[in-house]
């Protein structure tokens, strides 16, 4: 169920792989609430400032509200993408931040 994303691929690449895996297993699960939050914010068009954003709060209502509807492995998935968009919101460009506020 988890995949290794350790490695050289960037921050976006594992935020779009950690999507996928959760998406696939909530798919095969069933695991609906889950996945209407996830549907909400994902997939992302683009990495602006506010899509990065959605996502990281989407996905820290679900862990606020509906922990007890993930496993274990997938709270740990949520919980490093997270971390990863967090670290992608603090390298973005300041034209990009501008540009998402507008």
């Amino acid at each position: 169920m988890c995949t290794d994303l350790s490695g050289t691929a960037s921050d976006a690449d594992h935020v779009e792989a950690i999507c996928l895996i959760l998406f696939d297993d909530w798919c095969a699960t069933r695991s609906v609430i889950p996945l209407v939050y996830l549907m909400q914010c994902w997939p992302l068009l683009d990495y602006e400032d506010g899509r990065l954003r959605r996502l990281t709060a989407t996905l820290a209502e679900l862990l606020q509200h509906h922990a007890d509807a993930l496993v274990p492995d997938h709270i740990s998935l949520v919980c490093e993408l997270v971390e990863r968009v967090k670290r992608m919101l603090g390298h973005l460009a300041p034209q990009e931040r501008i540009r998402s506020a507008a």
